[in-house]
């Protein structure tokens, strides 16, 4: 290292491009401004000679601008996984006299500007408009609470059904991921899991995003938090927290009616609270966990669980926990997933079994790492029942982009035989 390039108690978030005939740096910074959420990113120029500091872009909006090849946040993440071109993923010019951003947050309609080098306004690229939503569309509400040590600031989002009423009383679902490399709670409109949440809400539930301590995009000692000790990625105690702090408030959320719901990281965390929470968190559906990062990829579990492996390992194997289970645990999982063994569900269906304890497990012989439509519907069914204790309709048809996308691939796939007569429907 020659010298560092900034100073300052705030988070370089990434260095989005480099101008090196102008030796300057594009980088998206955040948590610089006292009261502003600390997720959201402002965009600055650096002086490579001297240091010297310019803000381009700020608002209390988040300010986005991709960077090639990022994988930090699950917007970027499910870009590439659709099949989108990794060096598409850039918001810089290669000149360095213009960078793209989108001006977003998650309770209104997000757009997106060309801006120059000193950050004026070119032109409005895209706008979303939100006449075109549902007339019944309910914005999530983004909240500031405080986590179970009692000073430490958490955020997270809100979503109500869109016939909600104060004066009912609704389950809750807690909608969380919980790994320790990635905050989870959606920047902006339709981000990440968006759109799961706010489907769980319109069935009936107030549905909860939370980031809680030990996960990224926050200061050192708020993500270094879980380190050694990975169960406590995005802390449930901070979940509980913050879920009885909004029901203090909010007398419709039924405390005593609560469920949990994640995918890979979050099926872990979801079997987890399960397991070491069972007398808050009652309804549970598990999705694709790595319920033991022995059973994971080493560059995970070793990063931040720690290494060598000894025995304190334990403390984060969710079979360690398999006998206090009380409420109403689905556990699910592809047969063919290679990003997560499936042995990790199958230790701990024996771990259960042992332990004489019901549970509900759904496996499909065909799936990968995903939640195909049939899973979805089994997950809403099972809140529906166990949670609202309503009746759910009978083999409701539903279907997800994915399943789309695997239809479509088929029929491009499949070679036309032009004397055939038959048609595929």
């Amino acid at each position: 290292m020659i010298r560092p390039l900034t100073t300052g108690d705030w988070l370089v978030r990434d260095i989005l491009g480099v101008d090196e005939d102008h030796r300057q740096v594009f980088i998206s910074i955040a948590d610089r401004l006292e009261g502003k959420n600390p997720y959201y990113q402002e965009i600055a120029r650096v002086d490579l000679d001297d240091g010297a500091m310019t803000i381009l872009s700020a608002s209390d909006d988040d300010h986005e601008v991709a960077v090639p090849g990022c994988l930090s946040n699950f917007s970027a993440v499910s870009y590439l996984f659709a099949g989108g071109d990794r060096a598409g993923l850039q918001g810089v010019a290669p000149s360095g006299n213009y960078f793209l951003e989108t001006i977003t947050t998650a309770d209104k309609p997000s757009r997106t500007l060309l801006r120059d080098r000193a950050g004026r306004v070119i032109a409005t690229v895209e706008e979303a408009d939100g006449a075109h939503l549902p007339s019944n569309w309910r914005w999530p509400n983004p909240v500031k609470l405080i986590a179970a040590d009692g000073k430490t600031d958490i955020y997270g989002l809100v979503f109500r059904p869109s016939d909600y009423d104060p004066n009912r009383k609704y389950p809750v679902i807690d909608y969380l991921y919980g790994g320790p490399q990635a905050s989870y709670v959606p920047k902006g409109f339709d981000q990440g899991d968006y759109q799961d949440a706010a489907s769980l809400a319109e069935l009936g539930f107030i549905t909860l995003m939370i980031d809680g301590r030990g996960t990224a995009q926050r200061d050192r000692a708020f993500h270094t938090a879980s380190y050694g000790k990975v169960e406590t990625a995005s802390n449930l105690e901070d979940h509980i927290a913050a879920i009885k702090q909004l029901a203090s408030v909010d007398a419709s959320m039924d405390t005593s009616r609560v469920g949990i719901t994640g995918f890979s990281a979050g099926g872990y965390m979801a079997a987890s609270a399960m397991l070491r929470f069972p007398d808050f968190y009652k309804v549970g559906v598990a999705a694709s966990g790595e319920q033991d990062v022995r059973l994971f990829w080493n560059t995970w579990g070793e990063r931040y669980e720690g290494y060598p492996v000894g025995d304190y390992y334990r403390q984060q194997a969710n079979v360690t926990y398999a006998r206090q289970l009380k409420g109403k645990l689905l556990l699910v999982h592809g047969l063919l997933d290679t990003a997560v063994s499936p042995a990790n569900l199958f230790q701990l269906e024996q771990a259960l079994i042992d332990a004489n304890k019901d549970f509900d497990l759904l496996v499909w012989p065909r799936a990968h790492h995903e939640l195909p439509s049939y899973g979805k519907r089994k997950q809403w069914d099972y809140f529906v029942d166990h949670l609202a204790h309503q009746l759910p309709p009978h083999e409701f048809l539903l279907k997800t982009d994915g399943d789309i996308e695997d239809e479509n691939e088929l029929t491009l796939s499949t070679p036309v035989n032009p004397d055939s007569t038959t048609r595929r429907e």
